[in-house]
């Protein structure tokens, strides 16, 4: 049998009378090529051997195996798969404890289609139809797991329809930007400011920024170097660094030092991170009058203004690192001349929104990188000087 994932198992199939009656059972014997057409022939021979001498090996075998609970399935799941495979498993394993609680103490063969489609119903109500999809696909891979380690046979997951889900298309508009911006900088919190350009200006997801190192940022070549451990395809990403991210960087690289391994440090959370500012978040929206724009609509924000400025859909799918890019090897090492030059061109004209245009050269008379992280270190020099003539006077 081939499984819809292309895996192939073999099972076997008998009836088998019990108490006068027959009773149709099936099992599944083994994986291809963990086990051979040869070995999986000797399995069917000997549990066929079994039955003709009075014994059936499917009850046996039913009666042998200690019954877990899917809380026992969701742990096992984390530690043995999750951990290994999936970048978001502390999602998962949060999801489960806060959503599948009244599956957790039944045993995993109880579980019925209706137990699962009463949770994921019970979320769509509340208008969580995202929540609730998430929350069906994540039980649907735990139950293929546990029927691919022969801990249960079918899936009761499965033959549940998903919710429609409206795709997204929010960004924020040239008309927005401005009043965007000036209230982004109202708001008077530098973290929380700098952390919102700087997803403007690289478009990176914001798991990324917020958990942004300084060993990835490489000044001299103006590349801020994703692991492949934290990118999303697990796929090692450069992202140029226009102007403006350089000196939000630098500075904050003077201001921090070597205190902090980390570009947006915290002392409160968990991570020793900065952390989703969805309170902040809210209140610019608020001030800047905008609705419907979520954090990740930076991202799509950077994409957009992009495209407007000329880019094609290739160069801007290579920009945001998408999943099914067809990209050459030499987009494995550095971004190619032609995302960098769109991504400066769709953020030189994203930032005069802002009234913030750096001084200096204009951007595309910069020759190279060196010549514009000169220019700004000797802008922050010349800011430093000044502060510390006004100190002495003080």
């Amino acid at each position: 049998m081939v499984s819809p994932s292309g895996a192939k198992y073999f099972y076997i199939a008998r009836n088998i009378s019990t108490s006068g009656h027959k009773k149709y059972y099936r099992k599944k014997i083994g994986i291809f090529p963990d086990l051979t057409l040869p070995d999986a022939r000797a399995k069917v021979i000997d549990l066929k051997r079994q039955i003709a001498l009075g014994h059936n090996p499917f009850e046996e075998a039913i009666e042998s195996i200690e019954e877990i609970t899917f809380k026992e399935l969701v742990t096992k799941y984390i530690e043995d798969y999750a951990k290994l495979n999936v970048k978001r498993w502390k999602e998962y394993q949060a999801m489960m404890d806060k959503k599948a609680g009244d599956l957790y103490l039944m045993q995993i063969s109880l579980i019925q289609k209706s137990n699962v489609r009463k949770i994921f119903m019970e979320i769509t109500k509340k208008g969580n139809l995202y929540a609730a999809n998430r929350f069906l696909e994540t039980v649907r891979a735990i139950f293929n797991k546990a029927i691919e380690w022969d801990l249960l046979e079918k899936n009761p997951a499965q033959g549940i329809s998903l919710n429609t889900e409206e795709k997204r298309s929010r960004f924020i508009t040239q008309a927005e930007m401005s009043q965007f911006l000036k209230s982004l900088s109202e708001l008077c919190c530098i973290l929380f400011e700098d952390f919102v350009l700087m997803s403007l200006l690289t478009g990176a997801r914001s798991g990324n920024v917020l958990a942004m190192e300084w060993k990835e940022v490489h000044f001299e070549e103006t590349t801020w170097l994703i692991p492949s451990s934290k990118a999303k395809n697990r796929k090692e990403k450069p992202i140029h660094l226009v102007p403006w991210a350089m000196e939000i960087l630098l500075r904050r690289k003077k201001e921090i030092g070597d205190s902090s391994k980390w570009v947006f440090p915290s002392e409160t959370s968990r991570s020793g991170h900065y952390e989703s500012p969805k309170r902040l978040w809210a209140k610019l929206l608020k001030r800047a009058n905008l609705e419907g724009v979520r954090i990740h609509d930076l991202r799509r924000t950077h994409g957009t203004w992009m495209r407007k400025a000329g880019a094609d859909r290739e160069i801007i799918g290579e920009a945001l690192n998408h999943l099914d890019m067809k990209s050459t090897e030499i987009y494995d090492i550095i971004e190619s001349d032609q995302v960098k030059e769109f991504r400066e061109k769709a953020m030189a004209n994203l930032m005069s929104k802002s009234g913030k245009v750096l001084e200096g050269a204009p951007i595309h008379k910069i020759q190279n990188d060196s010549d514009y992280i000169k220019m700004l270190q000797e802008k922050i020099n010349e800011l430093e000087y000044k502060l510390n003539g006004i100190q002495g006077l003080v």
